[in-house]
């Protein structure tokens, strides 16, 4: 939701490209490259830009979720200086 990014496999590499920048897990990486060399439609500009949002964004890992239940998703991306990934 953060993301606004839906659950389609395309979707899905850009997520873990914006997961990628934000935490050092190499998984994600391979995730992308084995998606990419498998014949995934996702643009590279896409996956760029996923890195590029990944890093601008604060640090979700250190994110109080609770803290913000209530609060409204603009709000929350706002503060977590999050751009929604869809174009």
């Amino acid at each position: 939701m953060l993301t606004g990014l839906s659950a389609s496999t395309e979707d899905e590499l850009v997520l873990q490209a914006f997961t990628r920048a934000q935490v050092f897990r190499p998984s994600c990486a391979i995730l992308v490259l084995v998606g990419l060399i498998g014949g995934s439609s996702c643009a590279i500009g896409q996956i760029i830009k996923g890195l590029k949002y990944g890093k601008l964004a604060t640090r979700l890992i250190d994110w109080d979720v609770a803290s913000d239940w209530e609060t409204p998703l603009s709000e929350v991306r706002e503060k977590l200086r999050i751009l929604p990934l869809i174009d």
